[in-house]
């Protein structure tokens, strides 16, 4: 059983450390938002008589993009920050 455990508690660490729920809960609501945000601000601009101008459907889908590829980026950079300081203990406990 001690061994069973003791091979246990690094696989936990690892995955607390590689699906950090916490940062990825934030970062993604923040995302989610946005993305409602835009989402309403489409809805809000179909209702009226006038559909919206060429413009007006570019800046929306502009923010879209950018939203994205911000979550994308920070992602990414998470992701390689995590491997670097992986990178860093393993070196440390040698």
């Amino acid at each position: 059983m001690a061994l069973v455990l003791t091979a246990l508690v690094p696989i936990v660490a690892s995955w607390e450390s590689f699906f950090d729920d916490r940062w990825m809960w934030v970062r993604y609501t923040a995302a989610l938002n946005s993305l409602y945000g835009i989402s309403d601000e489409l809805e809000f601009a179909l209702t009226e008589p006038v559909l919206p101008d060429a413009d007006a459907v570019r800046k929306l889908y502009d923010r879209l993009q950018s939203t994205l590829q911000d979550a994308d980026k920070d992602w990414s950079s998470k992701r390689v920050k995590d491997r670097a300081d992986d990178a860093a203990q393993g070196k440390a406990s040698k």
